[in-house]
């Protein structure tokens, strides 16, 4: 039964067969339905409903938040279409749709990896939603995020460019800063790194640390700003895969900004290697007057300190020196793929772009707390005004490439970026013991 009751009015006005269900109708008197009396169109509109609604979907997600949202939509969905989906939460820890029985047809994620995601599709468990996406879909979807589920040559299956699911939100990582005191200060958001810099004495002297947290971890997201900026993504991954050594022009170019960040106390050791949570709570009661954060923050904020309001974000501070523009740390909050096993892949896929469209990306984005997939509805003031803050830094998202590398690698690398911060090491150093790791 492949009616869709979208195509119903369209249908009946062009007097064709709809449904293989409503055998009566295919006979050929029947397709001279002018002369019909309305309660026929009526009725023949029923049945196409009742078609429609024997169609079910089943849907598993992990997201903590928002999950009245997602059933509510899925509601709405199939009093719309007919189609049904059944939602099922599922508590984030130890969630994996794969194993054990039957899965569902539509698997929602939280914060996918490409990594993941090129692992699945390669054992065939992912549905292939190019010829859809080229639909004129990607049109108002952000790109940075999307290219989560794009492969291409030796990452795709086959070798033939795929998109094995589709993100629902999107998040990106901004600097936040605290209003109040680079009032005090007097100096204002710097648009260059040499800008950023030269305010940072200023702070100090207001007795506060310029910036906390960035660097903390094996994954740090400050240093993705500078390193998209220096080496793009060709020599990022030529470093992933061992062509471009560490210790080649460009990585030094990159932990020269470490050391600018030692020289000018723009940081400390402590303050750097602070945690998300810690950096908030450290922002939060005024001791630091820039983190690097993400849309969260405000939750953090209503929680700890709801009476501050001052705060606003800038966009990563162009180094004039480097040969590219600074990308931003962000990626997808939410997504979903179909399951290349289900036997209702295009009504999920269909599913899937319904969420997509700007009026349920908005109560979406709103529930999760992350911005919308479609930059329609990320332009909407339907949006939570703090969401808003962070929408004009999503062209700066780039996905993180450093899944291709070793986390040993990636911990060599990141502890010799704080030690030259703390004044323990050098850069030349820090890289060649990271070299040394990569071999």
């Amino acid at each position: 039964m492949t009616a869709l009751n979208a195509k119903a009015g369209e249908d009946m006005t062009h007097n064709e067969c709809i449904s293989d269900a409503m055998t009566p109708s295919c006979a050929p008197s029947a397709r001279r339905t002018s002369n019909r009396p309305r309660w026929f169109m009526a009725l023949a509109l029923v049945l196409i409903s009742t078609c429609a609604s024997a169609q079910t979907l089943t849907m598993w997600h992990p997201w903590s938040q928002g999950r009245s949202t997602v059933s509510a939509l899925a509601a709405e969905y199939t009093r719309r279409t007919g189609v049904r989906v059944r939602v099922t939460a599922f508590s984030p820890t130890g969630y994996n749709p794969w194993t054990g029985g039957a899965s569902p047809d539509i698997i929602g994620l939280a914060f996918p990896s490409r990594a993941s995601i090129r692992a699945n599709a390669r054992q065939g468990r992912l549905y292939d939603m190019q010829s859809q996406i080229t639909q004129g879909w990607y049109a108002d979807l952000w790109p940075g995020p999307l290219e989560t589920f794009v492969l291409r040559g030796d990452d795709a299956p086959n070798r033939r460019t795929g998109t094995y699911g589709v993100p629902l939100t999107a998040y990106v990582r901004a600097f936040i800063y605290n209003r109040n005191l680079f009032s005090r200060a007097g100096v204002s958001a710097p648009a260059t790194w040499s800008d950023f810099l030269t305010i940072s004495p200023r702070l100090r002297r207001i007795g506060v640390v310029p910036m906390a947290g960035g660097l903390d971890g094996t994954y740090p997201p400050f240093p993705v700003i500078y390193e998209w900026s220096y080496l793009g993504s060709h020599y990022l991954l030529e470093t992933y895969f061992g062509r471009y050594p560490y210790t080649g022009s460009r990585w030094q170019n990159v932990f020269r900004i470490y050391e600018e960040m030692r020289r000018y106390d723009l940081t400390a050791y402590s303050a750097a290697q602070m945690n998300r949570s810690e950096a908030e709570r450290y922002f939060l009661a005024g001791r630091t007057a820039v983190i690097l954060d993400g849309p969260w923050f405000d939750s953090t904020r209503r929680a700890v300190n709801p009476g501050f309001t001052n705060w606003e974000v800038f966009g990563p501070p162009v180094d004039r020196r480097s040969p590219y523009l600074p990308r931003l740390p962000g990626g997808v909050a939410e997504g979903a793929v179909v399951n290349n096993r289900s036997p209702n892949r295009v009504a999920s896929v269909r599913f899937l772009r319904w969420l997509t469209e700007p009026a349920q990306q908005v109560r979406l984005a709103n529930a999760m707390d992350s911005i919308p997939i479609s930059e329609q509805a990320s332009q909407s003031y339907a949006l939570e005004s703090h969401l808003r803050r962070f929408v004009p830094f999503m062209r700066y998202s780039a996905i993180d490439l450093r899944y291709e590398e070793s986390p040993a690698v990636l911990s060599t690398l990141y502890s010799g970026a704080r030690n030259v911060i703390r004044g323990t090491t050098t850069p030349s150093r820090a890289l060649s013991a990271t070299q040394a790791a990569a071999r």
